[in-house]
């Protein structure tokens, strides 16, 4: 009889626990609805991506190697090419009026007066305004140009995780954050999501923050409460998340 009972308390836990999330991640995705608009698809660098994601995430991001000869070429890696022009980025984004994260890895004194033509190209081209990209790199000074030309730009926020540091070596971080932000060359800051406690709470600059949690799906994102703050912050513009999909390189 004793077995009995524990076996019916059992399963009637088991009910209310299910209830119980069931309602919380209700609550949660709905309460999270009014910030969908700041998760975009990080690392976007196909096309068959791209068409296969575009139902779900309006707004992308992409890598991109300057070549030698001047081209966009879309890929994460300066050794790996898949041919891809940022082109037809471009194209879609012009023709359905979303936006474009480009993470530019090697811009810098010597190309950046020659990207600055080609974007100014690409927008004329397919009908793109300014504000509908994000230009990121890690050299603030180059970006400076594109930012006096109208650009929205980010600087890369390139540190170890703060675990790694040590708080002289935090404090240092922030000091040269604030530089960067208050100098004008930049519109706004872009770092991995384990740096934005730092940030929100020392940094005291007003300037957009940009920020990813690559290893989280948006289903991580709305429904773990540890994210609510983070979605909630009005300084903080976008954040990358993953959903890689069959297209993924």
């Amino acid at each position: 009889m004793k077995r009995s009972k524990k076996k019916l308390y059992t399963i009637w836990g088991g009910i209310l626990l299910v209830f119980c999330a069931t309602v919380y991640c209700f609550w949660a995705w709905h309460y999270t609805a009014a910030y969908r608009e700041k998760l975009w698809l990080h690392r976007c660098n196909s096309l068959e991506k791209l068409a296969e994601q575009s139902d779900r995430f309006a707004n992308v991001e992409v890598d991109i190697i300057i070549r030698p000869d001047g081209l966009l070429d879309v890929t994460h890696d300066a050794d790996t090419t898949f041919g891809l022009s940022i082109d037809p980025y471009f194209a879609h984004i012009g023709q359905h009026h979303t936006r474009l994260w480009l993470d530019i890895k090697n811009v810098d004194a010597d190309n950046v007066e020659k990207l600055r033509q080609h974007l100014d190209t690409l927008c004329r081209m397919y009908g793109v305004k300014q504000e509908q990209l994000i230009v990121e790199s890690r050299d603030a000074t180059a970006l400076s140009h594109l930012t006096a030309a109208g650009y929205y730009t980010s600087y890369y926020v390139d540190f170890d995780k703060p675990s790694h540091l040590s708080r002289e070596e935090i404090d240092r971080c922030i000091r040269q954050l604030q530089s960067i932000a208050k100098s004008g060359k930049v519109r706004a800051l872009s770092f991995p999501g384990w740096w934005y406690d730092e940030i929100h709470q020392q940094l005291g600059v007003p300037i957009d923050l940009l920020t990813w949690k690559h290893r989280s799906t948006e289903a991580e994102m709305r429904l773990w409460p540890g994210n609510f703050a983070l979605l909630r912050d009005p300084q903080v513009k976008v954040i990358l998340i993953k959903s890689k999909g069959k297209y993924h390189r």
